[in-house]
Formats: structure tokens, sequence, C-alpha cells
């Protein structure tokens, strides 16, 4: 039987190996840096000891390795004092040129951009959209100047559908009392039937076949040479301006020019289209009065 303080020694001598072995796994599972947490040189309490006298033999202790400090971080370069900042950052001059480059600013930049590097594209960019958007000049990113208001008609301008009614009855009245009886006095060699006998028959019947009543002449022809007439004159005189509703107006500058080219040809003719139809009319109307007047003389 052993006394207790060799069991005691042997115990604590299976614990120190025990440990070893922990501390080699551990070592191996963390690497170099295990050397930093774990101390090895610091021997447990009494083992030393209890094993030489266990043994009978001293052993010599094992090297404890230099331990190592943990490596320091570098600072990041923009916080050390005398170094540039990292190029590649997302900085807030980049955005301000960013945000100047999609806004399209004029104002000219208070100082110099600076030359960007070649390995940021980013900055490269960003850099030649700003400096386009300053070499535009004050007129860029800025949308495009409103038509001037329309100046009011002038005096002639507001006489021009005076005049179209007036040549239109000019006209009619030329057929009506100098051409067509001029016609119906080749066709029949003889002008025993009057004028207003002749136009009452519109009003009251067809004419029959021995009946000889209005007369067919080269109307159309005329009137239309009269048009021609009458929209070279407004065209060649500047008075065939339009001018577009006030929502139309205010919208035109900021089209593009071939859809504001086809909107303004588009309302010039309309509005020739509307002088035809109105001109049109006048004759109808004209002719109306002319039957009119004729059942009141024709006994």
């Amino acid at each position: 039987m052993s006394s207790p303080a060799e069991r005691a020694a042997r115990r604590k001598a299976i614990l120190s190996r025990g440990s070893d072995r922990l501390a080699k796994l551990t070592t191996s599972a963390r690497g170099e840096e295990a050397t930093t947490y774990i101390q090895t040189d610091v021997p447990v309490r009494g083992a030393a000891s209890g094993l030489g006298a266990f043994t009978g033999e001293e052993t010599p202790p094992p090297p404890s390795p230099t331990a190592e400090l943990p490596r320091a971080s570098p600072p990041p370069p923009f916080f050390t004092a005398g170094s540039q900042p990292d190029s590649s950052t997302w900085t807030e001059e980049h955005q301000r040129q960013f945000m100047q480059a999609l806004m399209g600013a004029t104002s000219p930049s208070p100082f110099t951009l600076p030359h960007p590097p070649a390995d940021d594209p980013l900055t490269t960019v960003m850099t030649q959209l700003a400096q386009a958007n300053q070499g535009q000049g004050p007129a860029a990113g800025k949308a495009p100047a409103p038509a001037a208001p329309p100046q009011p008609p002038s005096f002639l301008q507001n006489l021009l559908p005076l005049v179209h009614m007036l040549c239109m009855w000019t006209l009619l009245a030329f057929f009506v009392f100098w051409k067509e009886p001029q016609v119906f006095a080749e066709k029949t060699g003889s002008a025993e039937n009057s004028l207003w006998e002749r136009w009452q028959t519109l009003a009251q019947r067809r004419p029959d076949a021995g009946w000889w009543g209005v007369q067919l002449a080269p109307f159309f022809w005329t009137f239309m040479t009269l048009q021609i007439m009458l929209h070279s004159i407004r065209i060649f005189s500047g008075y065939a301006q339009v001018q577009p509703p006030k929502l139309l107006a205010f919208a035109l500058p900021h089209l593009p020019p071939p859809l504001r080219s086809s909107i303004t040809n588009g309302l010039q003719y309309m509005q020739l289209a509307s002088l035809f139809l109105d001109d049109i009319a006048a004759i109808v109307f004209g002719i109306g009065v002319v039957v009119l007047a004729a059942t009141w003389l024709t006994p």
C-alpha cells in the first residue's frame, strides 16, 4: 500500500499530462495565435516537485516559446497624418459631382476638380460629366424659353374675313348678272325670259323640258382661282401666322422640333380649310339671297 503522499503525487502527474495534451490540441487548432492565450511556462502548483518525487529523477523543463503579441491592424489611410484619402471611397465630393452631372448644374464650380486617378473609373466618369456640364454655358440644363406672347391682330388682319366675303359676293354677282345671261343668250338666241324668272324657278319647281332655267357657267374654276389669289396674298403678307390655344402654346416650346413643326403646319392647314369653308358658306348664302329676291321681283 502506497502512502497518501504518493497517491497525491501520482494524481497530480496524471492531471499534468492531461493538461499538456489539451494544450497541444488547442495549439494545433488555433495556430500561431494560441501561444498568445495559453501560457505554457506557468507550471501547475506542486506538479514539478511531485513528479520528481514520484519518478525519482529531475526532468528539465521544456523551453517556453516566445509569446507573440497580436498584430495591430494598420490604421485606415485617411486617419494617417499627411496621407491622401483613398480615391475609390465614395466621398461627399463624389456625391456632389454626381448630383451636379445629373441635374445639369450650370453654376461654375468654385474650385478646380482634382485629376482623377487612372485606377478609379467611377471618379473619371463623374469628373468628365461635371466638366461637360460646366462647358455648356449658362443655357445648359434649362428648359427652352417659352415662345413670345402672340401680338394682337392688326387692323388689316381683322378686315381679311370681310375682304373674303366681299370677294365671294362680287364673284357671285358677276355670274348672276353678266355671265349667266350671256350663256343663256348664246344657247337660246333670244332674251325673252327675264333674269328673275329663271332664278325664281329654283325656289318653286324644277325647270321643264321646254323651259329654259339658270344656265351652267364655269363658276368652279373661277372660284378656285380667286381662292388661290386670296390665300397667296395672306401668306406673302405675313398674315397667315396661326395662334394656337393657350395650353398648346405653353407646351409647344418643350416638344421636339419635328413634332412642333408638324403641329404648327397642321394648324396652318386647318386655318386654310376653315377660310375655304367660310367662303363656300358666303357663296351659298348669296345664292339664297338671289333666289329670295327673284321671288319678290317676279310678278
